[in-house]
């Protein structure tokens, strides 16, 4: 049976003068976790900006949890919680007291209390915001867009400017979040593993273009198919050779240790020993050799 869209989206048109920053889209967002994917520019805060009914369409129509974006916007924003990539602070109030500063606003909120526990701030409720690490600021933006008991939020960049524990915090965070309290979430990254961990679905747009979509565990299969991946003491000259054998395709560096490859068969032995061949042809030692099943592989084919 197929869940009904907590987003659905029909042709959807948006432009800036001659510039068109959506062009007419249509995709449909299953319940649970989705991520938004595409480089700079390609439409996703636009898209973002008119699913809240902050921006009107010049073409086309958008649901979100079964309200029209232009019709019943101020309902969507009751509805949907928010996080901004650079959200600002009132830096010497302390962290309970903006939430309950926010919870005002709601007509059905949250207590603050409950808020801090659900993002793992109880312990810094009385401190002042200004003094809170980068990870707690990104816990306390999460705790802001569930003040009003909303039934999904919106998360730009959500773990941006953390290091990788800080990351691995707001990721596992947001998964028990979904999982516990039913929030549905829509998130926008460029940090593709993070991605990957969480999301139930994901959704690439391109140029104003939707180019693909679909569940993260298809999506993986599908673009996984005879990918390999190799690491090695130097990837750009495995890479050069690799080139001039035609069995092997669609071959990238990745940095200075990793080489990603396709290749036609499924024999791993038969792989590793032309590439082992390969490696002490041009004097460089091979560390590894596996399947590729990564968001970040199926991204440079889908933008391709």
């Amino acid at each position: 049976m197929n869940e009904k869209p907590v987003i659905s989206v029909k042709n959807l048109t948006k432009r800036y003068g001659d510039v068109t920053a959506l062009n007419q889209i249509s995709v449909d967002i299953p319940p649970g976790v989705t991520g938004l994917i595409g480089p700079n520019g390609a439409g996703k805060t636009t898209l973002l900006m008119t699913l809240l009914g902050l921006i009107f369409p010049d073409n086309g129509h958008a649901q979100v949890l079964g309200y029209d974006v232009v019709h019943d916007s101020l309902e969507i924003r009751r509805k949907v919680g928010v996080l901004h990539e650079r959200p600002n602070y009132p830096e010497y109030m302390e962290v309970e007291d903006y939430l309950t500063h926010v919870a005002d606003l709601y007509e059905t909120s949250r207590n603050p209390a409950e808020l801090l526990e659900m993002v793992g701030l109880q312990a810094v409720g009385h401190r002042r915001i200004h003094s809170l690490s980068g990870g707690m600021l990104r816990r306390l933006g999460v705790a802001q867009a569930l003040v009003g008991t909303p039934e999904m939020a919106f998360l730009d960049e959500p773990t941006s400017n953390l290091d990788v524990d800080g990351r691995d915090e707001i990721i596992n965070l947001l998964g028990e979040l979904s999982k516990k309290y039913g929030v549905h979430f829509l998130l926008s990254s460029h940090i593709l593993t993070e991605l990957e961990r969480i999301c139930d679905n994901v959704v690439f747009i391109k140029n104003g273009d939707v180019i693909g979509t679909g569940k993260t565990s298809d999506i993986l299969s599908d673009y996984s198919h005879n990918r390999y991946r190799v690491t090695c003491s130097d990837s750009l000259r495995l890479a050069e050779a690799l080139q001039e054998r035609e069995e092997f395709q669609s071959i990238r560096a990745l940095g200075t240790k990793v080489v990603t490859f396709t290749f036609e068969g499924e024999n791993m032995a038969r792989i590793w020993d032309n590439v082992e061949a390969i490696c002490k042809e041009i004097k460089i030692d091979i560390d590894s050799l596996g399947k590729s099943e990564t968001l970040d592989d199926a991204y440079r084919e889908i933008m391709k």
